[in-house]
């Protein structure tokens, strides 16, 4: 048997959220925070390896007042995601 009838989408939702970002990652979606307008590397920078460097959560930001951690740009969106007409190429 595959998986566990305990795994449920709350679950999957708090093993799937990295720390920095704004709220759970969402299961209902296919959108990384890189394609949000909250993450805070709109310009691309890129390691010396060429990766896409991790960044901060501005919605994190404003809500929370202890400093947070950068957020990868493959982290599933939260649920305060908005797109970003804009999102760095990977």
């Amino acid at each position: 048997m595959v998986g566990s009838e305990h795994l449920t989408e709350e679950n999957v939702s708090y093993i799937m959220t990295k720390p920095g970002q704004a709220h759970f990652a969402r299961v209902d979606t296919t959108n990384t925070c890189r394609e949000c307008v909250y993450w805070l590397n709109p310009k691309g920078e890129r390691t010396r390896l060429g990766l896409l460097k991790p960044a901060r959560c501005k919605k994190a930001l404003l809500t929370t007042p202890a400093p947070m951690p950068e957020v990868p740009h493959s982290a599933w969106a939260c649920k305060h995601f908005e797109a970003n007409p804009t999102p760095p190429p990977i």
